[in-house]
């Protein structure tokens, strides 16, 4: 499950501990992430529990013996800080240090000896990616010196809307992207834009090997957000435009997408989805279980609507709701 092996690095069996928690942990990895892989393991809040738990605990573990405080969901240096311009390339400069430079180096090798590419892109959305990512581009900018690279992503684009950024990695990262990437891409690469509404392709990725009982399919209708009034959010402070995928075309890729991956469930990335795309989906349903965000609209107050809604595969809407008063939230 090389998908895995970055996240979950391997211990020795040899490991001694007192503790009854970590021996079982250590014992039973392999078990539990079959468990999670496995539809009816979800239909036993306890044995999930259970099995993320433990895995967490095998993390932890190994992050322990490397200075990290690391999850399925973390990585944390004890020395190190994403917030930290310093760091983040001192986390470039010592790349040979980090926990995942043997399967990083390794994997990059044989990707790039199969096919050498002229520019390396990486997508980097969250500040737990940030210290792992310096230290692939420091690697990469190590090994492959003539190879450009370029930085996309959510955090990249906060970075890049900050009223006194100056690009500070210079001589690591050759450019920043910031916000939708594709037309910036087609045109750092030559090509040409054609103005065209692609369907994502998945098929490059290890589907089988997510902690998940099987493929969820991540698919977006708009970019942005429609109505970027919250004050604490960034769509609002980075001033992103919104841009909205028409909803019959929407519909149409997912159907595409249903009868390409056979998904157990479609994941919908909008901030907000919007209405008129809701009633889309209410029309020409998907047909697999789908779940997204929204803001509280009228349309929710209407119970018929939410049935067919469920009827269209929906399954949860996560509905956002801003307020200075913290009774309120």
């Amino acid at each position: 499950m090389p998908i895995l092996q970055p996240v979950l690095k391997p211990l020795q069996e040899s490991y001694e501990s007192k503790n009854t928690w970590a021996k079982r942990a250590l014992k039973n990895r392999s078990r539990n992430i079959k468990a999670l892989q496995t539809a009816a393991t979800y239909q036993n809040r306890d044995r999930y529990k259970r099995a993320v738990a433990d895995l967490n605990k095998v993390m932890e573990i190994t992050g322990k013996n490397a200075g990290l405080q690391l999850s399925l969901a973390n990585y944390q240096d004890n020395t190190l800080s994403p917030l930290c311009i310093d760091d983040l390339r001192k986390a470039a400069a010592g790349y040979k240090e980090n926990i995942y430079y043997p399967y990083f180096s390794r994997h990059l090798k044989d990707l790039i000896a199969e096919r050498p590419p002229a520019v390396i892109g990486l997508s980097l959305n969250f500040l737990s990616q940030a210290l792992c990512a310096f230290s692939i581009i420091g690697y990469l900018k190590a090994t492959y010196p003539t190879t450009k690279i370029v930085v996309g992503g959510g955090l990249a684009t906060t970075w890049l809307s900050h009223p006194e950024w100056n690009h500070p990695f210079k001589g690591l990262i050759d450019l920043f992207i910031g916000g939708r990437g594709e037309r910036p891409l087609l045109k750092l690469l030559g090509k040409e834009d054609r103005d065209t509404i692609n369907l994502p392709d998945y098929t490059i990725f290890p589907l089988a090997d997510y902690l998940a009982p099987g493929t969820i399919i991540p698919y977006t209708t708009s970019f942005g957000c429609f109505w970027k009034k919250c004050n604490f959010c960034p769509e609002t402070s980075e001033n992103n435009l919104y841009s909205h995928t028409p909803p019959a075309t929407s519909t149409y890729q997912l159907q595409q997408l249903r009868e390409k991956h056979s998904p157990i469930l479609f994941h919908l990335l909008d901030n907000a989805l919007s209405s008129s795309t809701l009633r889309a989906f209410t029309h020409n349903k998907p047909n697999i279980p789908w779940y997204g965000f929204a803001r509280f609209d009228k349309l929710l107050a209407n119970p018929d609507f939410c049935k067919r809604l469920a009827q269209s595969g929906c399954v949860m809407l996560k509905l956002g709701l801003e307020s200075g008063d913290q009774n309120v939230l």
